[in-house]
């Protein structure tokens, strides 16, 4: 009877063991398989909807730097230099010398012979060399744009070296020219 016995609970052991291994390699092992899948996808998706978060931002920003480009863009048709304006651009020019005291001799232009929608000036200026300088930053703000191309300052012979002696500047500059 008593091997009866041990029989009987090595049995009923072995059979709980394999309940156990059952349950184990049944259902544990496969729930535990689709948490690390649903892990994995999470993750996935977290990633994915990042990258669209972002690219959200970065079209947002784009849409921004659009906006104030295009606010930039409508201030250029007043700042080009349209074919047919060479006297307003000449009487400007004239205008600055005359502001800043100085002398100024148009030397070569292409004015009748525009080529690669480029005007180019040559011009030769006599001043003071604060005056001289002072033309050249106003040319710079000028409301069309213009190149300087080439700048030459030469002092007046017989002149001290200071700052209000006479220079001569030969100033070649380049203007780019809009169809009307």
């Amino acid at each position: 009877m008593r091997i009866a016995l041990e029989k009987k609970i090595i049995a009923a052991i072995i059979a709980l063991a394999g309940i156990v291994v059952f349950i184990i390699a049944g259902i544990i092992i496969p729930t535990i398989r689709y948490i690390r899948e649903l892990d994995r996808e999470t993750y996935e998706l977290r990633v994915y909807l990042e990258k669209k978060y972002e690219r959200s931002l970065s079209i947002r920003s784009t849409l921004k730097q659009a906006e104030a480009i295009s606010a930039e863009l409508a201030h250029i048709p007043d700042r080009l230099f349209r074919e047919g304006d060479e006297l307003n651009l000449i009487t400007e020019l004239e205008a600055i010398a005359a502001k800043n005291i100085i002398s100024q001799k148009i030397v070569s232009s292409n004015f009748d012979n525009v080529t690669n929608r480029r005007i180019t000036i040559s011009l030769a200026i006599a001043g003071s060399y604060r005056d001289t300088l002072n033309y050249l930053t106003d040319l710079e703000n000028e409301r069309f744009f213009i190149a300087i191309t080439r700048v030459t300052l030469t002092p007046t012979p017989g002149q001290n070296r200071v700052a209000d002696a006479g220079v001569t500047m030969n100033l070649d500059i380049s203007v780019y020219v809009s169809p009307r």
